[in-house]
């Protein structure tokens, strides 16, 4: 009898055989892809991220080597202390690919924001769910397209799977910081109008402790909205526990465009939606 692939399924060698045609992709069309750094000013972020967490920490990449890879960040990476250790939930492959690591479990720091409607919004609320918090910017310059999508598309697997999650997205742009109904953030990826999911902003001062708290390091760089960041998505269970991380990644264009396959979006999200639901359990 053999062990044959389900239609529809890739086997380990597929799914990195599809990671290493997006890194030649990557060449060939002139996208940047490059390790990520870490600008000096992040090393404070990550002495507050071990402080307000209780952790130690590494930086993440989400290939180890880098080199050619499609970019995790802008500019820098996140610190938190981790894991690789392989779950029943996804296999090695799936998780290197979504760059999956797990957290000592450890209270999901608070976070006193406002959603797209103006209304005050914490973790709280979510009680009961599993949480995707993420940062991303507003006017969805960023990896906002391929990110919002994943999402969108995790979340309707678990919906199909009847399992309850919300999607916290945390605004990254210092510069804009009023509360819109339908940012370009939620309509681009077709989130806009999903009770599930909420755009968070605030004051400078309450964005930027949200930033620190979860090791999301911003640069505002010196041409008009140029603005960057690392990218990153934690998995907080129904008890409002962190318990994961991914490192969510794109090809960034010459004119800052970030694009993704779609057969990556949707294996990234397929990833993703699978380690929600085991949290859920």
């Amino acid at each position: 009898m053999t062990n044959e692939t389900p239609p529809g399924e890739l086997t380990e060698e597929d799914r990195l055989a599809a990671y290493r045609r997006e890194l030649a992709a990557t060449s060939r069309h002139g996208g940047r892809a490059f390790r990520p750094k870490i600008p000096p000013r992040s090393v404070l972020v990550v002495a507050a991220v071990f402080v307000v967490l209780g952790l130690g920490g590494t930086v993440l990449e989400h290939y180890v080597g880098g080199a050619g890879a499609p970019s995790t960040t802008s500019t820098a990476g996140t610190s938190l202390t981790t894991t690789s250790l392989a779950g029943p939930n996804l296999n090695t492959s799936t998780r290197a690919f979504i760059g999956l690591k797990e957290i000592a479990s450890a209270v999901a720091p608070s976070l006193g924001l406002r959603d797209q409607a103006g209304r005050p919004w914490r973790l709280a609320n979510a009680k009961g769910r599993v949480t995707l918090l993420t940062f991303y910017s507003k006017n969805c310059s960023d990896i906002c397209p391929v990110l919002g999508s994943e999402l969108r598309q995790a979340l309707a697997t678990l919906a199909q799977r009847k399992i309850r999650a919300d999607v916290a997205i945390v605004n990254t742009d210092p510069l804009d910081l009023a509360s819109t109904l339908n940012p370009a953030a939620l309509e681009v990826p077709g989130l806009v109008g999903r009770p599930d999911v909420q755009f968070l902003n605030g004051t400078l001062a309450q964005l930027n402790a949200a930033w620190v708290k979860y090791g999301v390091s911003i640069r505002v760089g010196s041409k008009t909205g140029e603005i960057t960041h690392n990218n990153v998505l934690y998995f907080i269970d129904p008890r409002g526990r962190l318990r994961a991380l991914a490192l969510p990644f794109a090809h960034e264009s010459r004119a800052a465009v970030f694009t993704l396959s779609a057969a990556n979006v949707r294996r990234f999200a397929q990833g993703v939606a699978t380690e929600a639901g085991s949290l859920a359990r």
